[in-house]
């Protein structure tokens, strides 16, 4: 009998000590856990990054009426933003401290406001070429109209006019969107977010100026057609 007790208060004991291992463990493994959890997040947003930063330099690369200046900084700026994400995904990587984790993801959103400035910079210098060449493409057209226009329809002649001033409005909203976006950084990225939303303005309304004054040379053709 005694030793039934003994051996009761034994595996009691024993039982107790394990309980209390395991609750001594559980946090180790929480932890590592949450280490995980933010390993896989932070390396999903820097390949995401990435990704978009690859994208960027290439449309960068196409936009043929961007300056040699601006498109060589802002190619600098990907650049070396991919470089310091690419080491930055190294460290996270190798970190096994949860807080130096946290921090370390952090800081891709706090250091490198990809999609605040880098992004919205990038495409917008890239939008504004393809309206500077869509605008030389109407005045291109202009031009022809206005040499086949001579001794004929005023009203053809007086749209061709019209639209020579939508475009010269277009140019004049293109060279304004580029000083925003020319001005945005990350070190003021709340700034960045106001001059872009400004610089978008701008160029909704190249966009109508563009489409008005193809639309008058559109027009003068079909008057020049109808007077054959």
């Amino acid at each position: 009998m005694k030793n039934k007790i003994i051996f009761g208060f034994a595996l009691a004991a024993l039982s107790a000590t394990i309980g209390f291992s395991a609750l001594a463990l559980t946090p180790l493994v929480d932890e590592q856990t949450k280490l995980d959890s933010w390993r896989t997040l932070g390396l999903n947003m820097i390949e995401n990054r990435l990704s978009v930063l690859s994208t960027a330099d290439t449309l960068l690369s196409q936009a043929a009426l961007v300056s040699d200046r601006v498109k060589a900084d802002l190619s600098t700026e990907i650049q070396n933003n991919e470089a310091s994400l690419s080491a930055l995904k190294d460290e996270i990587s190798a970190e096994t401290a949860l807080d130096a984790m946290k921090q370390k993801v952090a800081s891709i959103v706090e250091q490198y406001r990809i999609y605040i400035v880098v992004l919205p910079k990038t495409y917008g210098f890239a939008t504004a070429s393809r309206f500077r060449s869509l605008e030389a493409k109407v005045d291109v057209l202009a031009d022809k109209i206005e040499e086949e226009s001579v001794d004929d329809s005023s009203e053809a002649k007086s749209l061709i006019e019209q639209a020579r001033n939508l475009l010269v409005l277009a140019e004049q909203k293109i060279d304004l969107a580029e000083q925003k976006y020319s001005a945005m950084s990350v070190e003021n990225y709340l700034q960045a977010a106001a001059l872009n939303f400004e610089a978008r303005a701008y160029l909704i309304e190249v966009k109508g100026y563009l489409h008005d004054a193809l639309a008058k040379v559109k027009q003068a053709v079909d008057i020049l057609k109808s007077g054959e």
